[in-house]
């Protein structure tokens, strides 16, 4: 994606128009998008193997040893996720202070879709939590917390509610809103959020499971 990316909004965008490269360009994109296609499939493929490995946990040809494994390794991919938009989506461009601000660092700048991506990350996380929405429904991690442990429950939903809203009022691309000294506070304030609801995930969430999260891939060797 970010070689597309740079193909389509970056210097060479012209070049895709005028055609003055012979079409150089043009051919590199349609290899990158092609092979873009062929990741996807992959992944599709994948994916299907990895529900088929999910529900065989219990049968003769377990890849999980228990349902409790499963349920880690999905915990893991949200702490994951919400580690990667509160500190690198967020806080790496951001910057302590209007004068550490790198707009460049925000993911797909140029195309100025950064704000738009971490909203899908975000509600992609709300939905492993909550268990999907619209017409696709399953059941998500906070199903397995114990009906005692409802306000728990809650203020995980209430934290991913308010983080997602909050993303949604910024009014400008994400690049542009943490140079504009109106937009920034909100920057601040939803990666303050996204923090707190990435800590939530070893503090309450995991705790509700009877999970220990332990070692994950955001921490380094």
């Amino acid at each position: 994606f970010p070689a597309a990316e740079r193909l389509l909004f970056g210097s060479t965008a012209m070049r895709l128009q005028d055609k003055t490269d012979n079409g150089h360009a043009c051919r590199f994109l349609t290899a990158v998008t092609g092979n873009l296609a062929k990741m996807g499939a992959d992944v599709t493929v994948e994916w299907k193997s990895y529900v088929k490995a999910i529900k065989s946990v219990g049968g003769d040809t377990d890849f999980y040893g228990s349902h409790k494994e499963i349920t880690t390794e999905f915990l893991v991919g949200v702490y994951t996720n919400l580690n990667m938009v509160a500190d690198q989506k967020l806080g790496r461009p951001l910057g302590k202070t209007l004068a550490d601000a790198r707009p460049k660092r925000t993911e797909s700048w140029r195309s100025k879709r950064a704000l738009e991506n971490l909203i899908i990350n975000l509600n992609a996380v709300r939905d492993m939590y909550e268990g999907g929405h619209g017409e696709i429904r399953y059941p998500g991690l906070r199903a397995l917390i114990s009906p005692e442990q409802e306000g728990i429950a809650k203020d995980i939903s209430d934290a991913l509610d308010q983080t997602i809203t909050m993303a949604s009022s910024i009014g400008m691309p994400l690049s542009e809103a943490i140079l504009d000294p109106v937009e920034r506070s909100k920057v601040e304030t939803l990666t303050l959020l996204a923090r707190t609801l990435k800590n939530f995930v070893p503090q309450l969430l995991a705790p509700a499971l009877g999970i220990e999260l332990g070692y994950t891939s955001v921490d380094g060797d």
